[in-house]
């Protein structure tokens, strides 16, 4: 399903809503999602977490190795498995 779309080379507001333009249409076909990024906060994950939700549902994996800036509560959330 991935592969019918047609892709942009980069997403930016200019072009839309780049959540919805890219994020969204690309985890919801996903079955895997890897990700590398210095800076990475849990309001960015929030907002693909429809996306997250489908790829999940699609018996997919997500990666992430990242730089992330976390509050005392984000980090209690993740460590109590806390759900969406």
């Amino acid at each position: 399903m991935l592969r019918s779309v047609e892709w942009r080379i980069s997403y930016t507001p200019a072009h839309g809503d780049p959540v919805e333009n890219f994020y969204l249409r690309a985890l919801t076909h996903a079955i895997r999602y890897d990700r590398i990024t210095g800076y990475f906060t849990a309001n960015s994950l929030m907002l693909v977490a429809r996306g997250v939700d489908a790829l999940v549902r699609n018996d997919g994996r997500m990666r992430l190795l990242v730089g992330c800036t976390l509050k005392d509560e984000e980090v209690a959330a993740i460590n109590d498995g806390s759900e969406l």
